[in-house]
Parts: C-alpha cells; sequence; structure tokens
C-alpha cells in the first residue's frame, strides 16, 4: 500500500470504485424513471385533447331540431 492508501485506510475513508454492472443499474433505473414520467405527461395531453374533443363533438340539440323542423 502506498502512502496516499495507507492515510485512506486510517481515515476510514472507502472509495468503492462503481462497478459497471452498478452504473448499469443506476442507467436503468435512470431511463424507467424518465419513462415513468414521460407516460404520465402523455397520458395527461390525452385526456386533456380527449376532453376537448368531446365537448366539441356534442352538437347543441336546438340546431338538430330548427333542421328536423325546416
Amino acid at each position: 500500500m502506498n502512502r496516499l492508501e495507507e492515510s485512506e485506510h486510517l481515515n476510514g475513508e472507502d472509495n468503492l470504485p462503481l462497478t459497471s454492472a452498478g452504473a448499469k443499474v443506476l442507467i436503468i433505473i435512470a431511463v424507467m424513471m424518465f419513462m415513468t414520467c414521460l407516460t404520465i405527461y402523455v397520458a395527461g395531453e390525452l385526456d386533456k385533447a380527449d376532453k376537448a374533443r368531446s365537448v366539441e363533438s356534442f352538437p347543441d340539440h336546438s340546431e338538430i331540431r330548427n333542421s328536423i323542423e325546416l
């Protein structure tokens, strides 16, 4: 052990390197969190669009009655 490693060892600091498996797990978790947020956002936008479309698609009943009476 060199002096730096001895001083870190004496101080109780363990600088554990991030293994490639650990990095992959963190990347997967980050991607899953991003996809979850994106899904929630898109679902909200689709819900807004669906509500707006449903309001526009129902015609006024008085217009239908007037067209039938003519």
